[in-house]
C-alpha cells in the first residue's frame, strides 16, 4: 500500500510537523544519541528530567502540574481534575480506547500543551520521552493503515467507537490525556496520570513524596518501520529495542539445562495477560531464577532492568532498582515463551518480589508484518498506586507498597 503523504496531513499534524521542523532549527547544537533514528524532539527545550532525590521529583511533579493547571479554563479543569478517592485513578490501558479520563494535548491551547509537556519531561526521563516522542508519531502511521480496514481500527471495541471511514479519533499523535487526582500539594495526597496508545505513567504522591509510581507502560507498532513512505518515520526505525533485544541476547547465553527452566512455551500468548487490571498478576514466579544464573547472565538481566527503570526520572530509576536489591535480585525469575528469531512471535516475563516485567511482540502491525507490535509494562507486585496487592505471593502477604 502507497500512503499519499500529503493526502493525510490534518491540521493537528500539521502543526505537529511545524514543531518538528521549528525545534530541528532551535536544537541544531544539541547532541542527540547516535543511536537513535527518531526525529528531534518536538516540544521545545527538555525541562530536567533527573532529579537527584525522591523528594525533589515529587516538588518538581507538584510544580509542574500546578502550574499546568493554573492555565486551563474552568470547563477544562471539570475534565482533567478528579477526586483523589475516584475509581478513575486506577483505570488505566495502553490499548486505543474510544473515551479515556482526563484532558488530551488536542482540547489545548498551545502554552497549555507546551506546559503540559514540560509536566511529561518532569514525569519521564530523557530516554522515556525520545521512545515517547517515537509512539506519538506512530499513531499518524496507525491512523492512516488502522482505519483502512474497520472494525479492527478500534481494537476490541470495533465498529463501537468508530464510524464507516474509520476512527480517526483513536489513533492520533496529540490523543494522550492528563489527569489529577485531588490537588498537587507537598503536604497532601494526590496523583497523576498520563496516557494514551501505547504509554501510561502514573504517579501517588503523600507527603512530598513520590509512594508510587506504577504501573507504566510503553508499546510500540511497528516496533520496525517497514514501510518506506511514511516521511515523520524513517524506514528501519526501532522503538523499545533494547527491552526486546537484550532479553533475547539473555536466553540465548543460557546453557541448554538452563533453557529447558526458563522456556514456558514456544508458542507465545497473543498478549500480557491481566493487563490494565488494579491488581497485578503475580502469582508463584516461574522460569529460570536469578540464583541460577551465571556471573554474565545475572549481568545482562540486570541491564535490562535498568533500561526499563532508566525510562522513569533518575530519582524513580534508583528507588526502584534500590527496592530491587533490597528484596532480593536472587530471587527474580526469567521466563521466556515463544522464540527468538526477529519476526516471530516472544513474550517473558521478569519477576521478583519488587518487579514483575511484561513483555509481548506476539502480534503483527496495522500492514501485517508479524511480530512487530510491542507491549512493555513494569508494575510492582506488592501493588500498584499504592494499593495492597491481595494476590502478593510473597511474604508478608497484603502489604502495601514501600
Amino acid at each position: 500500500m502507497f500512503i499519499q503523504f500529503n493526502s493525510w496531513i490534518c491540521r493537528g499534524s500539521l502543526a505537529l510537523l511545524a514543531l518538528l521542523a521549528t525545534m530541528a532549527c532551535q536544537s541544531a547544537q544539541v547532541q542527540a544519541p547516535p543511536q537513535s533514528p527518531s526525529p528531534p524532539n518536538v516540544y521545545g527545550t527538555p525541562v530536567k528530567a533527573s532529579q537527584p532525590s525522591n523528594a525533589e521529583l515529587a516538588s518538581a511533579l507538584t510544580e509542574a502540574t500546578s502550574a499546568w493547571l493554573t492555565s486551563l479554563t474552568g470547563t477544562q479543569k471539570t475534565k482533567c481534575v478528579i477526586g483523589y478517592s475516584d475509581i478513575q485513578r486506577t483505570d488505566w490501558h495502553f490499548i486505543p480506547r474510544p473515551w479515556r479520563k482526563g484532558l488530551a494535548l488536542s482540547e489545548m491551547t498551545a502554552e497549555q500543551e507546551k506546559l503540559a509537556m514540560e509536566l511529561l519531561r518532569v514525569s519521564i526521563s530523557d530516554q522515556g520521552f525520545e521512545k515517547l516522542h517515537k509512539i506519538m508519531l506512530e499513531q499518524g502511521f496507525l491512523r492512516l493503515t488502522e482505519n483502512q480496514n474497520p472494525p479492527n481500527c478500534c481494537g476490541i471495541y470495533g465498529t463501537q467507537c468508530g464510524n464507516g471511514s474509520g476512527c480517526p479519533s483513536i489513533f492520533d499523535e496529540r490523543y494522550y490525556f492528563f489527569s489529577v487526582f485531588g490537588q498537587p500539594t507537598m503536604s497532601g495526597e494526590w496523583g497523576l496520570s498520563i496516557e494514551g496508545h501505547h504509554f501510561s505513567v502514573n504517579y501517588t504522591i503523600e507527603g512530598g513524596q513520590v509512594i508510587a509510581s506504577t504501573p507504566t507502560a510503553f508499546g510500540s507498532a511497528p516496533a520496525i518501520m517497514i514501510a518506506d513512505n511514511y516521511p515523520p518515520i524513517k524506514k528501519g526505525t526501532r522503538n523499545l529495542a533494547l527491552e526486546q533485544d537484550l532479553a533475547i541476547e539473555l536466553y540465548e547465553m543460557l546453557l541448554p539445562d538452563q533453557k529447558k527452566v526458563a522456556l514456558l512455551t514456544k508458542d507465545s500468548p497473543r498478549d500480557i495477560i491481566n493487563a490494565g487490571s488494579l491488581y497485578p498478576l503475580a502469582g508463584s514466579p516461574v522460569g529460570l531464577r536469578a540464583r541460577e544464573m551465571t556471573h554474565g547472565q545475572r549481568k545482562q538481566l540486570r541491564s535490562l532492568l535498568e533500561v526499563y527503570a532508566h525510562n522513569m526520572p533518575e530519582a524513580i530509576a534508583r528507588d526502584w532498582m534500590a527496592s530491587i536489591d533490597e528484596n532480593g535480585f536472587d530471587e527474580i525469575y526469567f521466563a521466556f515463551m515463544g522464540t527468538t528469531p526477529m519476526g516471530e512471535n516472544k513474550q517473558y516475563v521478569v519477576q521478583g518480589p519488587a518487579v514483575l516485567i511484561n513483555f509481548s511482540n506476539s502480534q503483527p502491525d496495522s500492514q501485517g508484518n508479524p511480530a512487530n507490535h510491542i507491549h512493555a509494562i513494569w508494575r510492582n507486585p506488592k501493588g500498584d498506586f499504592n494499593i495492597g496487592n491481595p494476590f502478593y505471593p510473597y511474604s508478608p502477604r497484603n502489604v502495601a507498597p514501600e
